[in-house]
């Protein structure tokens, strides 16, 4: 089996099976599942003939980070959006702990969900995902401890973002320059409150058209709502088309409006996760420094002259 560098040497046998047996169930085989990059995914087979998936962080995730994540999973939950179920120890512990190679690493547990991730955004999930996505947005996370809050200017995970970013900007170009002002001007002044932030295809799980469940809530954080709904509004755009964005946020805005501000700002913040979504992807493809000529030549293009106009967006 495959396992990224990182945890080939600390996933085994015997550590799946402690896992199991910490969550009180037998294990018969496993297999790692495709598309972990911050972590290592595993399914789980079990005597019984049921299954599981262990989640395996990678060594460098803190324990506050995860408590957050399930924290944020459980009141998703109570909201009637569509998760795998967690698992628990007898003693009600959801996290798993282990040292290995003189750190220490965590597992969680959770029921396997049947689905699959959609290729494009089409058919009534898409409706069904909007409003699970609104409702998070609506969420009352008011009782929420967190430390973890997305700052565009600086530490945004995929792309950092010089800190002179309202004067300097020389290595930006004056296209994309014009959208990030825009952004990081309205950020102190949107909606803001815990999220997903990455509500995408590959993190949706749909059977029978409808959505199975909504996964991965790794990046949860702090920040503008419209932030993490630009980021399923591009991944739309760029697989799917301008139409099935603007019918996605109308079936949004069905369970959430948007303030003044939020409307205005919407088109920028699309056009901004369009350009960390691709910067990132880069980085981890390998590509050298110069990546961003390539993202800033693409942009350009679809701002100009590919009918990136989302005027059904804009005008809300």
């Amino acid at each position: 089996m495959k396992l990224s560098a990182e945890s080939q040497s600390v996933i085994s046998d015997e550590l799946v099976a402690k896992v199991g047996q910490f969550f009180n169930y037998d294990v018969s085989t496993w297999h790692e599942l495709p598309g972990g990059i911050e972590n290592t995914v595993i399914s789980v087979s079990l005597s019984d003939g049921s299954e599981k998936v262990q989640k395996h962080y990678n060594r460098n995730h803190e324990l506050a980070r995860i408590s957050l994540e399930l924290t944020i999973m459980g009141v998703a939950e109570e909201c009637s959006i569509p998760l795998p179920s967690l698992d628990a120890s007898e003693s009600n512990h959801q996290v798993f702990r282990h040292l290995a190679q003189g750190y220490e690493w965590y597992v969680v547990s959770m029921n396997k969900v049947d689905g699959h991730h959609p290729d494009v955004y089409r058919g009534a999930w898409v409706s069904e995902l909007a409003r699970y996505q609104a409702r998070l947005h609506n969420m009352d996370t008011s009782g929420v401890t967190t430390n973890s809050a997305i700052n565009l200017t600086n530490d945004y995970k995929y792309f950092p973002i010089n800190p002179s970013v309202h004067t300097g900007l020389s290595d930006i170009s004056e296209v994309v320059a014009v959208h990030l002002r825009n952004v990081v001007g309205a950020w102190p002044y949107l909606p803001s409150g815990v999220s997903h932030h990455d509500i995408t295809r590959s993190n949706v799980l749909v059977s029978d058209d409808n959505v199975a469940a909504v996964i991965d809530f790794e990046d949860v954080a702090t920040a503008p709502y419209i932030f993490c709904l630009a980021g399923t509004l591009w991944d739309i755009f760029t697989s799917t088309g301008i139409g099935e964005a603007e019918k996605y946020l109308a079936d949004y805005k069905k369970e959430r409006s948007l303030s003044a501000l939020e409307s205005s700002t919407l088109r920028d913040m699309i056009i901004i996760r369009g350009w960390l979504d691709l910067h990132g992807k880069l980085l981890t493809a390998g590509f050298g420094s110069d990546s961003h000529i390539y993202i800033q030549d693409y942009l350009e293009k679809l701002v100009s002259g590919y009918g990136f106009n989302l005027t059904g967006v804009s005008e809300q």
